[in-house]
């Protein structure tokens, strides 16, 4: 989408943040394609890149393996979030190590199931960004979702 070259780009709020990193940062409009493949040996990869085609993130369903843009080899992921589909239930852990940022789990209230709502209590480790943590538990949750038909949002 982006803006027409007649309209300059908007500035960055004072005090914007970085959330993953300040090379994720610009400028201006960034547009994203988010594309699932439906059917795949790996149950379905979620790949995102950017306007020109070029890899950002890709993500792998079961145990999602997070690669960051500056991580174009590939050998080794930056997050993995390891969850149970039933319970919806992860955990993120850092790489391939078992350092752990952070761990959700859905609470299960009789409000919550008779409102039809889900509820999660998300549990952030000291000097991890929360707000990326809250990004993988709401793709997480998404997955969860479409794995289990039920995607009602």
């Amino acid at each position: 989408m982006g803006y027409p070259p007649s309209a300059p780009p908007p500035t960055l709020p004072a005090g914007c943040v970085a959330v993953v990193g300040q090379q994720y940062c610009a400028p201006y409009p960034v547009d994203l394609t988010v594309r699932k493949k439906a059917l795949s040996l790996s149950e379905g990869d979620i790949v995102v890149t950017d306007v020109n085609g070029a890899l950002v993130l890709k993500l792998l369903k079961t145990q999602l393996e997070v690669f960051l843009a500056s991580n174009t080899s590939e050998n080794v992921c930056d997050f993995k979030v390891k969850g149970s589909f039933f319970e919806r239930s992860c955990t993120i852990c850092v790489g391939e190590s078992n350092t752990i940022i952070a761990q959700m789990k859905r609470k299960y209230t009789v409000t919550n199931v008779l409102m039809g709502r889900d509820t999660f209590g998300v549990t952030v480790y000291p000097n991890n960004d929360y707000a990326f943590v809250v990004a993988l538990v709401m793709i997480m949750d998404e997955i969860n979702r479409d794995m289990m038909g039920d995607d009602d949002i």
